[in-house]
């Protein structure tokens, strides 16, 4: 089932680009799908494998570890996956406010990128999303770019828009995902 369901909503994404336009920003429901596909086909065998040794390396991160399913995974990968569909489709509008948002948010996924490198760096090993973080990150970091370029984005508008973007994705994993603190 969570399978068809992701099949689904990628479906009705690819039909979202389709009917909005071949807008650069519709770019993040895509790579966001890719990425998280990853994860969550990759996760639990992982943590069965290396959980115990890594939350013994780490023991902050070892109850991160416990009682993970995937079928949760899959739930909270769904909800984001809405909610940057969402702020894609409302960006997607043009107005300008609604595009720095978006921006912010596209930010902290590619940040979030960025943390599956350096996780793998620092446990040297492969962690789930690393393959597709590395693949992925020269195209957000480009996407990134080319954005601010278009906006007119100054670098303080760009950090301002970051932060705000971070903060977004800070209230929605607490507000909306109480039981998913940091990894995975």
């Amino acid at each position: 089932m969570n399978v068809l369901f992701l099949t689904f909503v990628a479906q009705m994404s690819l039909l979202a680009m389709l009917t909005v336009g071949y807008g650069v920003i519709w770019l993040f429901p895509a790579l966001f799908l890719i990425h998280d596909l990853e994860e969550i086909v990759g996760l639990k065998s992982w943590i069965e494998r290396n959980g115990e040794a890594v939350g013994g390396r780490f023991p902050r991160f070892a109850p991160m570890f416990r009682g993970y399913t995937t079928e949760r995974m899959v739930k909270a990968v769904v909800e984001e996956y809405v909610l940057c569909l969402l702020l894609t489709a409302l960006a997607s509008t043009g107005k300008l406010p609604l595009l720095l948002l978006w921006y912010g948010a596209f930010a902290a996924y590619t940040f979030h990128l960025v943390v599956h490198v350096a996780q793998s760096v620092v446990l040297r090993m492969y962690v789930p999303a690393v393959a597709t973080s590395v693949l992925l990150l020269p195209i957000s970091l480009w996407l990134m770019y080319e954005q601010a370029y278009v906006l007119g984005m100054s670098l303080s508008d760009s950090v301002l828009y970051v932060i705000l973007g971070f903060a977004l994705v800070a209230l929605n994993l607490l507000l909306v995902q109480p039981g998913r603190r940091g990894f995975p």
